[in-house]
């Protein structure tokens, strides 16, 4: 047995593609507008788990790329895919929107940061968005609840636009 660790890497001609690394995410500013075809709804494995949506652009918004040091806002354009943190705006997409997209439906989903608003007396601040759904083809199969795991993911109510 050989002591050289695995280096995964995609085979050449590839790039190497991560949701945290060079992903495009939605950046919570007022007025910044994300309207796009649901790819689907992810969790990463993080501790703890954390959901994110990714959505094919209809339009062009800003979004964050890179991180640390190495963040820039950029406009992201028709076509490209962007991640967009599971908040507690958008938990809603995971009761009505997903289960019936695990189904085989499609969706176009609107999201637009309207303004910071508090969060009880804590000093913390959340986004106020708003979250529109639109189906563009129906359910293929029998739409079935999402199961507690997947379901019971917690929503990020910070004030943060990074992406976890």
């Amino acid at each position: 047995m050989s002591d050289q660790k695995t280096v995964r890497q995609p085979p050449a001609g590839y790039k190497r593609l991560t949701a945290l690394g060079d992903a495009p995410w939605f950046l919570n500013q007022a007025g910044n507008t994300a309207d796009g075809k649901l790819i689907g709804r992810y969790v990463m494995k993080t501790d703890p788990p954390r959901a994110y949506y990714q959505l094919e652009l209809k339009d062009e918004c800003t979004v964050r790329v890179g991180k640390g040091q190495d963040v820039k806002i950029v406009q992201a354009a028709k076509g490209d895919i962007i991640n967009i943190g599971e908040s507690y705006k958008l938990a809603i997409l995971k009761d009505k929107v997903v289960p019936e997209c695990n189904a085989g439906a499609e969706y176009n989903v609107y999201v637009q940061s309207v303004k910071k608003i508090p969060v009880g007396t804590s000093g913390r601040s959340m986004w106020d968005m708003e979250v529109g759904a639109q189906c563009i083809k129906p359910p293929t199969q029998p739409v079935r609840p999402l199961s507690p795991d997947e379901a019971n993911i917690p929503a990020d109510e910070g004030e943060s636009d990074a992406p976890f």
